[in-house]
């Protein structure tokens, strides 16, 4: 059985050389396969051939300038979402490290959490307030006017702690202060090298120039129109001859 399964394989595959023989060189047998046609299959195979040639060595010549273009391009995106990339990270770079906790409120590098509420300290201006029935308070206010406060029952907390973290909270602000502003900083500079990416086309520029050029020499040069007209005109005589068109 199994050498049966080989012998059908290969008269499957001498049926469908023989198929392709016939259809690349239509009129019957005489012209796919006689020895008086042989001359007249070489010239068609040889008119074919040279197409293929020119087009393969022109796509080739096509690609590379293509893939001068897609380079470029790609390496403008890549600048350009190296700089989207930055700027997002310092417009949020987060709340930052943890530094104390004190009841209700949690200090961070960048921000300052009252109860489920995480407020940036950029802006923010602290105030302590020694209550009454033994009751100390941070007040703090948003740069909008909205004040935010948490308690702190003498019970549980030493007043001194709490004026020293309101201190600690005010000091934290005033550094994140700068570093906000330094951020800003990095963000305008980091803009406008983004423009110049965006404005810097040249090498695209250069690159669709290269693809402009290659395409007019080719023109010129018409090695792909002259083999595709003596392909044509091969055709033309086989088909005057066996009565049937041959595919390219």
């Amino acid at each position: 059985m199994e050498v049966l399964g080989w012998v059908l394989v290969a008269l499957l595959c001498c049926g469908a050389a023989v198929g392709w023989q016939m259809y690349r060189y239509p009129g019957g047998w005489a012209y796919a396969y006689g020895a008086m046609h042989a001359p007249d299959r070489k010239e068609l195979a040889a008119a074919r051939m040279r197409v293929r040639r020119i087009r393969r060595e022109e796509g080739r010549e096509r690609s590379s300038a293509d893939a001068e273009l897609r380079d470029a391009e790609r390496r403008q995106r890549r600048l350009i979402k190296k700089a989207d990339s930055r700027i997002e990270e310092l417009r949020n770079p987060g709340p930052g490290q943890e530094y104390e906790t004190q009841g209700a409120m949690a200090l961070f590098q960048r921000s300052l959490r009252v109860a489920d509420e995480t407020i940036p300290l950029d802006g923010l201006t602290v105030r302590f307030e020694a209550g009454r029935r033994k009751i100390c308070y941070i007040h703090v206010t948003l740069p909008d006017g909205h004040e935010r406060s948490a308690s702190f029952p003498a019970d549980r907390f030493e007043e001194e702690d709490i004026r020293r973290f309101s201190r600690r909270i005010v000091n934290v602000a005033a550094d994140e202060n700068k570093a906000s502003a330094e951020r800003d900083e990095q963000i305008a500079e980091i803009e406008k090298e983004r423009r110049r990416a965006m404005a810097d086309t040249a090498a695209q520029e250069a690159a669709k120039e290269k693809i402009a050029q290659l395409a007019e020499h080719h023109r010129k040069q018409g090695r792909l129109a002259a083999a595709v007209e003596e392909l044509a005109h091969a055709l033309d005589r086989w088909q005057g001859l066996t009565g049937h068109r041959p595919s390219r």
